[in-house]
């Protein structure tokens, strides 16, 4: 609704509205020009007209008669020369003249003001109006004033022709005297020049022009409604057509925006669902338009992601099994190892029966450990938790676990020693034979870094709340970036190692709800810590 406001329907407003202004200008602009015109040729003939009132004027004053009255007061039975009478008949145009002295004294009068348009037929409500003007008499020998002629002209022969053709529209013409009156030619009203407004409310342009003799201003009006509203009516349909346009557009973009609006709405549905894990959401596609673009690529995408997770599912698997394949082959690999040294004992003393028969307890024992670490392998992998728990004494787990390691010990020549406090339990809650191939193989690895006198030492260590069980040897050590690089499962610093022996360790702990850690350095041997929870401990965790 935004962008349709500010994209369609703002601007259609703004080009309505400049359309009406600019319809109104040009109607305006086109009637000023007609009254400029007219109001040019208002003056012309204004000013025509003052030039023959005014030379009728200078008829009764520049003669000798005139200024002997002035001058000497010069009269004939009380009465001016014949000859100022016989001119002053002869001037229709002037209703009455008064001639002053030089001290403004009357000296005679021709005419009667209360005559006023009597010596104008048909001049109508313009013999109620007048035009009152002077002119200085001189004395053509010394140059001095010696008196005025002042005259009351009918405004009937000052209007220009124009206003007495007053028209309904105009353009009509008035005189605006000094005093603020119009005159007016008949059948024109004078709040038009005033106002600018006639009886019944039409706009009217008035222009106006001041003509210095006779001191009047010429004024000319001209009806504007009947000009501009032609305009208007172009301006006004073009509108309503923009109104219409805009209204038209707002209904299509509300029915698209609401479609479009519906179909993102599915989109977004779909899209959280396929956040959440639902690959099988599928858009319907509708349209070619952008949005069934948008289904058809959110279609594609959601297949191609439940392809690509399927094909990641099945190679974490594969992964998974390889991973659990490589654990039980190194659970397998030390018991037969171990049987192997056993049956070379046996091939070397068969001579000897009491020999033969201290060997063979150890090959049942490989045997049965080998059967434990197979089983306790799958219960790793099926539920990556300990399901046979009990109470586990762990003097008796790890003195098995230094047995089954003692053949890598001597081996090498190395010697491996228990140290426990006999007053101290060592107890836990868990899998022994689990926690004894914990032991075995820290054992294992021990012995492998061990050469001739080396010595590896099993300390158990019990506090209010675990069991410490400390495996320490004085073999090689191991640098920082290898020590770094015993977390990885498939690293090991042993030839032909599988790396296994220490993450099987520490997944084991891990069930047990315990911690291993190592602490290493060259030349001064290993140390593993094995914190197990004492009993009452809490339940098995599962492995995460």
């Amino acid at each position: 609704m935004l962008l349709l406001i500010v994209g369609v329907i703002m601007p259609l407003t703004a080009i309505g509205w400049w359309t009406t202004r600019t319809a109104v200008r040009s109607g305006r602009a086109l009637l000023q020009a007609q009254l400029d015109s007219a109001l040019a040729q208002a003056v012309t003939d204004l000013q025509a007209r003052w030039r023959a009132r005014q030379a009728d004027l200078l008829l009764l004053v520049e003669n000798e008669p005139t200024r002997r009255l002035l001058l000497d007061n010069a009269m004939e039975n009380g009465r001016p020369s014949p000859f100022v009478e016989r001119a002053f008949a002869q001037v229709s145009n002037i209703d009455h003249v008064v001639l002053r002295d030089a001290r403004g004294r009357v000296r005679w009068t021709l005419g009667s003001p209360d005559a006023i348009g009597g010596r104008i037929p048909d001049a109508g409500i313009l013999r109620e109006r007048q035009v009152v003007t002077s002119i200085p008499v001189t004395d053509v020998t010394r140059g001095d004033t010696i008196g005025s002629v002042e005259a009351r002209i009918n405004a009937a022969t000052l209007l220009p022709s124009i206003g007495l053709a007053a028209s309904r529209n105009g353009p009509v013409a008035a005189l605006r005297t000094s005093g603020g009156d119009h005159i007016v030619p008949p059948g024109a009203e004078e709040s038009i020049f005033a106002t600018g407004a006639d009886g019944v409310g039409r706009r009217w342009l008035v222009s106006r022009r001041h003509v210095a003799p006779p001191g009047l201003d010429i004024v000319i009006a001209g009806a504007l409604d009947p000009v501009v509203a032609p305009f208007e009516r172009a301006a006004n349909t073009a509108l309503a057509a923009l109104i219409a346009a805009a209204a038209l557009v707002t209904v299509v973009v509300l029915i698209g925006g609401r479609k479009i609006t519906a179909e993102l709405e599915r989109a977004v549905v779909a899209a959280e669902a396929v956040a959440a894990g639902d690959l099988s959401r599928h858009l319907p596609v509708r349209s070619r338009d952008e949005v069934g673009r948008l289904a058809v690529a959110f279609n594609a995408m959601t297949e191609s992601l439940r392809r690509t997770l399927d094909e990641l599912t099945r190679k974490e698997a594969l992964a998974a099994v390889g991973e659990f394949a490589s654990e039980l082959a190194h659970e397998v690999r030390n018991p037969l190892t171990a049987m192997l040294l056993d049956l070379q004992r046996v091939e070397e003393v068969a001579g000897d029966p009491g020999a033969v028969r201290a060997v063979i307890p150890r090959l049942l024992r490989q045997v049965e450990r080998l059967d434990r670490a197979v089983g306790g392998a799958l219960r790793v992998a099926r539920g990556n938790r300990v399901t046979d728990r009990g109470v586990v004494d762990l003097v008796e787990v790890v003195r098995g676990a230094i047995v089954n390691a003692q053949p890598e010990f001597d081996r090498r020549g190395a010697a491996v020693a228990l140290n426990v406090d006999a007053s101290c339990r060592y107890r836990v809650q868990g899998d022994a034979a689990a926690l004894e191939q914990v032991f075995l193989n820290l054992l294992v690895n021990a012995a492998h870094a061990l050469g001739d006198g080396g010595e590896a030492a099993l300390t158990l260590l019990e506090t209010p709340l675990a069991v410490t069980i400390v495996v320490a040897d004085t073999g090689t050590g191991m640098t920082a970036e290898t020590l770094a690089r015993v977390a990885d499962g498939y690293h090991s610093s042993k030839r032909g190692g599988t790396g296994l022996g220490l993450k099987i360790a520490r997944r084991i702990v891990g069930v047990h709800g315990g911690n291993l850690d190592i602490d290493s350095g060259p030349g001064i041997g290993t140390r593993v810590t094995v914190s197990l929870p004492r009993l009452p401990g809490p339940a098995m965790v599962a492995l995460q």
